[in-house]
């Protein structure tokens, strides 16, 4: 529960004019082992926070999405109820598969679902809108455990050699040695020497 502070978010989700805090909890197990759900822990007058809480979750989900990662608040539809927005919660699932392996998904759940403008419910388990990115892949390049290796290529300059974990199509979790070429402009990556041979190799080396 409020794993990181991106799964943390504050606004009034129960419509009474009070703030209540959302938190992201990507490792609950309501959709199985790492599925993910939001709580939202909601606000008395003159008390503060209180135990009280709305549960979301995606009844579509899987174990391992972390539905619950990234949490925001916010009108998102403009309703309001008398003079107090109604406020809609947008949760991210960082490694949901409906789209793609790992390419994720951001759901957002809107108040006043139900035909008529009211506070969202104690439990929702189906969202109103699922956004995805349709080109990019999960890929991290973990850049803070790069290190200096060596001359590898032979050109003079020394070179660094890192890491990156990247989603494969069978939706397994893969790590390749990245390397990272050493030249007069410093270290460049390998797409730029097999692209720019004349202006990384000695003559003869390419």
């Amino acid at each position: 529960l409020g794993y990181s502070s991106h799964g943390l978010a504050t606004g009034d989700i129960s419509g009474d004019g009070l703030v209540d805090l959302v938190a992201g909890a990507p490792f609950d197990s309501t959709q199985g082992p790492g599925g993910g759900a939001v709580y939202g822990f909601t606000s008395t007058q003159a008390k503060g926070l209180s135990a009280n809480y709305k549960k979301i979750f995606n009844s579509a989900g899987n174990k391992d999405d972390n539905f619950g990662y990234s949490v925001a608040v916010g009108n998102f539809d403009g309703d309001r109820q008398s003079s107090i927005p109604l406020n809609d919660i947008a949760v991210g699932a960082l490694n949901e598969e409906s789209l793609r392996y790992g390419g994720g998904a951001l759901h957002v759940f809107l108040s006043g679902a139900l035909a008529q403008p009211q506070p969202l419910p104690s439990v929702r388990s189906n969202s109103d809108l699922v956004l995805y990115d349709t080109d990019a892949t999960v890929q991290n390049y973990r850049n803070e455990t790069t290190r200096i290796v060596g001359d590898i290529n032979g050109d003079g300059y020394d070179d660094a050699v890192g890491h990156m974990t990247r989603m494969d199509s069978s939706g397994q979790s893969v790590t390749d040695a990245v390397i990272y070429f050493g030249s007069p402009n410093g270290l460049i990556t390998t797409t730029f020497c097999l692209n720019n041979p004349s202006k990384v190799f000695k003559s003869g080396q390419a």
